[in-house]
């Protein structure tokens, strides 16, 4: 989905101090050996894994809707991923989510460094904007009164 993008920046982004833990099935792309890139595979407990990262990063050349998106952001976690799907939804409601431009691979890398250098105080309002979103946006009642109205709507139409 994306992930021959961070393979293909992490030689800058290493020149940056910043390291990698890549999470999902391993792919056949040859990923970086070095010290900074931590390969990790198939992970049971991305929970543990989010909750340990400064930012996630999902570098997705196409999608409809990520849910380690929307597991990150009600972590508390910044998340950058690419202007497709649902991402482009996201990003009207909460200030968690950054964009890179899908067809520019430089984007990605100007969106880390820009989050690298993000202050402590941005950082905290960035992150407590994600959790509220994922709480308000969401939630068990929030997605049942959205998919009760989508129903209703479905049946109103085929009704007619």
């Amino acid at each position: 989905k994306g992930y021959d993008r961070l393979v293909g920046i992490y030689p800058k982004l290493r020149d940056y101090d910043i390291e990698v833990a890549a999470a999902g099935k391993i792919s056949d792309i040859e990923f970086p050996k070095d010290k900074g890139w931590h390969e990790l595979g198939y992970i049971t407990d991305s929970q543990n894994l989010i909750n340990a990262a400064d930012l996630v990063v999902a570098p997705n050349r196409d999608t409809y809707f990520d849910l380690i998106i929307l597991e990150a952001l009600a972590q508390g976690k910044r998340v950058i991923t690419s202007n497709t799907g649902g991402s482009n939804d996201i990003v009207k409601d909460t200030i968690a989510l950054d964009l890179f431009d899908n067809e520019d691979e430089s984007d990605l890398l100007t969106k880390i460094l820009e989050a690298k250098d993000q202050d402590k105080q941005k950082v905290s309002q960035m992150e407590n904007d994600g959790i509220s979103f994922c709480r308000e946006r969401c939630g068990v009642d929030r997605f049942a009164d959205n998919y009760l109205k989508c129903v209703q709507r479905l049946y109103r139409s085929f009704s007619k």
